[in-house]
């Protein structure tokens, strides 16, 4: 949408102070949440609406995962960081790789990332019908250095550079686009400098090794499905009361807070380690809404069905 403004003055102070009011008010609308931007039907980017920011606590992950890559994430996007790159020439550029089982928090990782970073979040769907080399080439030279590029699924846009090509030769669109063109966007001269990007895949083994190798991809992440620590985690945060500022109340919470604990040990131990995905066990707690409980009573049978 664009907006067309005219008025009688030599003085550009007042179109200034229009646009300073406007991105006031627009840092005031989106504080405390990510901007999440699609292409649209028409082929532009279109913000979707943001959503509420994701604190780190909130996804269940081992510690290895989750501190590594929002350390290492903070410590790219730093003044120094870039300087360091440009004094030594290094495209400054960061890329991950986060693959393993589904549900197992690949996306509400992406989110914390966006989150912790105060970044917005530009989702690409490479199968998708209007996505091409030369749209595909467009919309990611519409993204801004420092964003948060996501391609979810990347597996299921490229299975290998062979399929690619021949799905060419035969005049077909080999995933929306062409093999060579998602790698110059990656690495290639014209690459955006100073964004991070995250690829998804439930399968790691379907991926083209010139896709993923070093300088395309700087850090891996294997996804599980949940271990015992992560279901006591879950369960944790789904029924940990919280305090409130009356005495009583607190002294009340406080044992129930002991129960809980007592609980989420017996619930844990009762879920072999990485049997269910991290989904699947929230899943289950949804359906027992807050009736801890019948969690640890029904979880048994819930398994054997």
């Amino acid at each position: 949408e664009t907006i067309k403004l005219s008025y009688l003055s030599l003085s550009s102070n007042p179109l200034r102070s229009i646009i300073k009011h406007a991105r006031g008010l627009f840092k005031q609308s989106t504080r405390g949440r990510v901007s999440i931007l699609r292409v649209d039907r028409y082929g532009n980017w279109h913000e979707s609406g943001g959503i509420v920011k994701r604190s780190v606590d909130s996804v269940h992950l081992p510690s290895n995962i989750k501190e590594r890559l929002l350390e290492d994430a903070k410590n790219f996007l730093s003044p120094e960081t870039r300087r360091w790159y440009e004094d030594r020439g290094i495209p400054y550029r960061r890329g991950y790789l986060l693959h393993g089982v589904p549900g197992s928090g690949k996306s509400s990782l992406c989110h914390v990332l966006a989150s912790e970073t105060d970044r917005p979040i530009y989702i690409l769907n490479l199968s998708a019908a209007s996505m091409d080399d030369e749209e595909f080439n467009e919309r990611m030279g519409e993204i801004p250095g420092g964003a948060l590029v996501l391609i979810e699924d990347v597996d299921a846009a490229f299975v290998d550079r062979e399929a690619s090509i021949e799905s060419q030769t035969k005049g077909k669109r080999g995933g929306g686009i062409s093999f060579s063109t998602l790698l110059n966007a990656i690495d290639g001269i014209g690459a955006i400098q100073g964004r991070v990007l995250c690829l998804t895949t439930n399968h790691i083994d379907k991926l083209d090794p010139a896709l993923i190798r070093p300088g395309r991809i700087d850090l891996r992440f294997e996804f599980k499905n949940a271990n015992q620590e992560q279901a006591k985690e879950l369960f944790l945060r789904w029924y940990m009361p919280r305090h409130t500022q009356s005495n009583e109340e607190v002294d009340e919470k406080d044992q129930e807070s002991k129960v809980v604990q007592a609980l989420a040990d017996q619930f844990a131990g009762k879920i072999k380690a990485h049997s269910l995905s991290v989904a699947a066990i929230q899943g289950f707690l949804l359906s027992c809404g807050k009736d801890y409980q019948k969690a640890v009573k029904d979880i048994d049978g819930w398994m054997e069905e």
